[in-house]
C-alpha cells in the first residue's frame, strides 16, 4: 500500500512539472510570435549554454531575427517532455514558424530538442536553441 502511494505521489509530481515546462514551452511561442525579446530572454537561463553559443548569442539572434521579419507566428506540435531529474528535463517537439517579409509569408516545420533546468525561479530553458 505504501509503495502504491509513493508511486502516485511520483506520478503527480512529474505531471505538475511536465505542465510547468508546458508553460515555459508555450511562453516561448508568444513571445516568438509577439516578437518579444524580454519575454523570450527571460525564458533562459542566465548560465544558458549550446555548445559555442550562450545566452546573449541566442538572445542578439532572436533580436536579429525580429528585425528582419515584417511578423513571425510560431506553433508547436508532437511535444515529449522528459523529466530525467529533479532538476534536469528535456523536451522534443516540432516548431511552425511563419515569417513575413515583403507581404509574403514563408514557412518552415523543424524537429528541436530543448534541454530545460529547473531553478529558484521556475524552469528556464539551459539548452538546444
Amino acid at each position: 500500500m505504501f509503495i502504491m502511494a509513493l508511486l502516485l505521489i511520483l506520478a503527480a509530481c512529474s505531471d505538475i512539472q511536465k505542465m510547468e515546462i508546458e508553460t515555459v514551452l508555450d511562453a516561448r511561442n508568444s513571445a516568438v510570435s509577439a516578437g518579444n525579446i524580454n519575454a523570450y530572454s527571460r525564458l533562459l537561463m542566465k548560465s544558458y549554454k549550446d555548445g559555442d553559443q550562450d545566452k546573449f548569442d541566442v538572445v542578439s539572434k532572436m533580436l536579429r531575427l525580429f528585425r528582419q521579419f515584417d511578423a513571425m507566428e510560431m506553433k508547436t506540435f508532437n511535444r515529449t517532455i522528459r523529466i530525467l531529474d529533479d532538476s534536469h528535463a528535456q523536451c522534443e517537439q516540432i516548431y511552425h514558424l511563419r515569417v513575413k517579409a515583403d507581404n509574403t509569408w514563408r514557412e518552415m516545420n523543424q524537429r528541436e530538442q530543448i534541454l530545460l533546468t529547473r531553478t529558484p525561479a521556475g524552469w528556464q530553458i539551459s539548452g538546444g536553441l
